[in-house]
């Protein structure tokens, strides 16, 4: 869009990523310790303050965010959360969440109030980012995120994908995509799928992703004690072609997470024309549910069973039409020159000749 972006970093110079970007890294790093301390970042940031237009922090809870902070004074910078703001992990983590506390009080609210704008991906993540910590005064604005329209050939995606994985082939999939992790409720898909599916043999549950091998030892059997094991396909980890292979193989994406702040696959999904079936625990729920790209219920056993019976009631037909509002979706709220371009707008476009730095 014309703009000139330059990213500030405590990795290392040497660091494999760094060589291969396409635009400007300051390596500052190394850094110490999980805080990932970098006084040699600070000292960049104070003295190259004056020839950026726009700072914009990425994430929280780290040195970085405080260096920003420090460097650059109240309403100089802009911060995105990312969902580290979710009381979730209040819940989740209490232990962690006491040291948060100590920390919000000392550094992180300071960061948080002082921005110039605090950037979410969601509405539901603005809202939720209140709940967690006081005092907060956080300028909030809603920017959406998402992914790029995907690339390639369908065809020959889902060619390999099927080559691959070839007991896909034929079915009706619907397709898990995501890290395999206690929070992302796939435990919730299998005993669902069971459930609703139990006697139509057509249909498969295509696992996609990777995590512990407990985890996931723990989830074959469960599918084995269910009785649907050889209708759960686990591909591990795809990327590339195989990965849109998957989408193109699919009828649509179930992810019953119990927090998820945004959900790039299921972006993912809904550029590929694939509805989703979500829980209202994945803060992008509103703009699926609002677009009827989907289906939205609790992350429960009996909500996950309730999105997978209004997918086996829909034909063809309806099928067909909430594919095309999935896409209709993703080109409204998830496309990401969409979202760049709220970006600029908001810090002040076309003023950004000099360039913006983030700093991660």
């Amino acid at each position: 869009m014309g703009h000139c972006i330059e990213i500030a970093t405590v990795d290392e110079p040497s660091s494999e990523w760094v060589a291969n970007c396409p635009i400007k890294v300051h390596a500052c790093g190394p850094a110490a310790g999980t805080f990932g301390a970098c006084p040699r970042l600070l000292s960049f940031l104070e003295t190259n303050r004056n020839r950026y237009d726009e700072f914009i922090v990425e994430g929280l809870w780290t040195y970085h965010a405080y260096a920003a902070w420090k460097a650059f004074g109240r309403g100089r910078y802009s911060i995105w959360t990312h969902g580290m703001l979710d009381p979730y992990f209040k819940r989740a983590y209490p232990l962690k969440h006491i040291k948060k506390v100590a920390y919000w009080l000392l550094v992180q609210g300071k960061v948080i109030n002082d921005a110039r704008h605090v950037l979410f991906t969601t509405q539901e993540e603005m809202v939720l980012a209140a709940q967690s910590f006081r005092p907060y005064r956080a300028n909030g604005v809603v920017l959406g995120y998402g992914t790029d329209t995907p690339t390639g050939n369908p065809g020959a995606q889902r060619a390999a994908f099927s080559k691959a994985f070839p007991d896909a082939i034929g079915g009706r999939n619907l397709l898990f995509m995501s890290r395999i992790h206690e929070k992302k409720g796939l435990d919730l898909s299998i005993r669902a799928f069971a459930n609703v599916f139990a006697n139509q043999p057509d249909f498969r549950l295509i696992v996609a992703g990777d995590g512990s091998a407990s985890l996931k030892a723990d989830l074959r059997a469960l599918a084995e004690s269910l009785g649907i094991s050889s209708r759960v396909i686990w591909t591990g980890l795809l990327q590339g072609d195989l990965k849109w292979g998957a989408f193109r193989s699919s009828e649509a994406l179930v992810l019953n997470s119990h927090q998820e702040n945004f959900g790039v696959a299921i972006a993912e999904a809904l550029a590929c024309g694939l509805p989703v079936m979500i829980s209202n625990r994945i803060n992008l729920w509103r703009e699926v549910e609002g677009s009827q790209a989907g289906f939205v219920a609790a992350d429960t056993e009996s909500g996950a069973v309730e999105v997978f019976e209004k997918w086996n009631s829909l034909d063809a037909k309806q099928r067909e039409e909430m594919s095309r509002r999935a896409m209709a979706c993703f080109q409204e709220s998830f496309e990401m020159r969409k979202v760049a371009g709220r970006l600029a707008d908001l810090l002040g476009s076309p003023g950004l000749s000099d360039g913006a730095v983030a700093t991660s």
